[in-house]
């Protein structure tokens, strides 16, 4: 691990007795020392057996510092899934700045050529204030204060498929506490996980904290997509000991 840890832009552990340890460790490409950054991990892992993921997510960094997340689940999973989760993205990359109705909305009008998708988009301020979610589907999530994980607020997704049927888009507001996490994800992760039985993990990466509900959570019949997200903070500098 010590060689992980000098090869690696960003490292991060947690490890409980009993239950396991989860390592993540990052190295950036392209010849950057830069670090990832720290506000965000993910887990996108398709079901066993297939290569094709039909969950996938992407994020785009808003002019007043906010963080805008998609988070897509196709319908089923598969090559087909997949299909209409990049069609999805597509339109996310292209328009992430649009207000979310309209941007959920172009992504229904795209789909409608695809098997379809749950779409969720949650807009995370640069610090405490109001969150504003815009779902539709079964993109499930959780704000989770960082003093009491465990007394978390669920998020409403309004019920439909984007590409199919979606007969309201509303986007609805939330109280976001400062060093709060956001955790939107699929349906193949089980809803009823409690984070206040692993002691300190709310201090960790988010990567890690991913990393666990996959591990521990995951129904195990689907494709699985979480994210984890706190206060968004732009990228961590290179380290003083960091080398080409």
């Amino acid at each position: 691990l010590g060689g992980v840890v000098r090869l690696s832009n960003a490292f991060d552990f947690y490890s409980l007795p009993g239950v396991g340890t989860a390592i993540w460790a990052a190295v950036t490409g392209g010849g950057s020392r830069a670090a990832p950054c720290p506000s965000i991990g993910s887990v996108c892992c398709p079901l066993r057996g297939e290569l094709a993921c039909g969950d996938g997510w992407s994020l785009a960094h808003l002019e007043d510092g906010a963080l805008r997340l998609l988070l897509v689940d196709g319908l089923g999973h598969g090559e087909a899934a997949a299909e209409a989760t990049q069609r999805a993205i597509e339109v996310f990359d292209a328009h992430a700045r649009e207000p979310p109705e309209r941007l959920v909305d172009r992504i229904h009008q795209a789909l409608r050529t695809t098997r379809g998708a749950a779409v969720g988009i949650a807009t995370v301020p640069p610090h405490a204030g109001t969150l504003d979610y815009t779902g539709v589907g079964n993109i499930a999530g959780a704000i989770l204060p960082p003093d009491d994980p465990a007394r978390g607020r669920g998020l409403t997704s309004h019920n439909g498929t984007a590409g199919y049927l979606a007969p309201r888009i509303s986007t609805m507001a939330y109280a976001w506490p400062e060093d709060g996490l956001l955790v939107p994800h699929t349906d193949g992760l089980l809803s009823r996980y409690v984070l206040a039985r692993y002691p300190g993990i709310m201090r960790r990466h988010p990567a890690i904290i991913a990393g666990i509900l996959y591990r521990d959570f995951s129904r195990g019949r689907d494709d699985v997509g979480v994210l984890v997200t706190r206060t968004p903070t732009a990228p961590a500098p290179p380290r003083g000991d960091d080398r080409e």
